[in-house]
């Protein structure tokens, strides 16, 4: 049986300590995708489905380069062949699922944004209604609104549309006390529309998502190449199993 060469060695090494960051960067990038799902969590009552769409997609990929750190570690250990194969065919399909996260995000965009109107114009309609029952959309907006420093989906006006004119919500108001929202004057008021602060938070987790994946993406195309190499090396070198 043919041993492995002084280069082989070493690239079996560096694999191996590879790999044993490998674990780190799946655990980065489900840190990263559930961040982004908890900055978004509090805004429930408004289609957030986009971002968590996304963050899904990255949390699995995450976990299955977690699991996949120990298997190349372990082929390499092993020099087992059909281990490094495994490992390289796996992570070759989790690229594609990042990449398919990717694509998903850019073509949806816009989409999303629709969606994220509709949903914020339709419980504006419910403000009202839950301030006599269910208090949970005045809750949404109010902290929406204090937390971005915004007023209503695309200005003060669309609040006018439902509480009559000149009246905003409390929350809308700069310095903020009871009664503050009606006969308002255009200078104590956020002017800014809610939608347009929330998209650009989203575009933001989005892009801190993106760089993640297409770093962590070459990463993995490195571990592909090295694990293929190696395999190639065991294999011609006759090790299958635990030396």
């Amino acid at each position: 049986m043919a041993g492995l060469s002084c280069t082989e060695h070493l690239l079996r090494i560096i694999f191996f300590i590879f790999n044993f960051g490998f674990w780190g960067i799946g655990a980065i990038l489900i840190g990263v995708a559930v961040w982004c799902l908890v900055s978004v969590s509090a805004y429930d009552e408004f289609d957030i489905s986009y971002v968590t769409n996304v963050s899904g997609i990255l949390i699995a990929a995450g976990v299955v380069i977690f699991v996949l750190g120990f298997l190349g570690c372990a082929g390499s250990w092993k020099k087992n062949h059909w281990m490094l194969y495994t490992y390289a065919f796996l992570i070759a399909v989790i690229f594609i699922l990042q990449l398919a996260g990717a694509i998903y995000a850019f073509k949806h965009k816009e989409e999303a944004k629709g969606v994220l109107q509709d949903s914020m114009e339709k419980s504006q309609a419910q403000y009202q209604v839950d301030q006599q029952g269910d208090p949970a959309t005045k809750k949404a907006w109010d902290r929406l609104q204090r937390d971005f420093e915004c007023c209503g989906t695309t200005g003060p006006t669309s609040w006018e549309e439902r509480l009559g004119n000149d009246t905003v919500t409390d929350s809308c108001c700069l310095t903020e006390v009871a009664g503050c929202g009606a006969n308002y004057d255009a200078n104590d008021v956020y002017l800014k529309g809610c939608l347009d602060s929330v998209l650009e938070v989203v575009e933001e987790d989005l892009l801190a998502m993106g760089l993640m994946a297409l770093i962590f993406g070459m990463v993995q195309w490195f571990g592909v190449v090295v694990a293929c190499c190696l395999g190639n090396a065991f294999r011609d070198s006759g090790y299958n199993n635990i030396e």
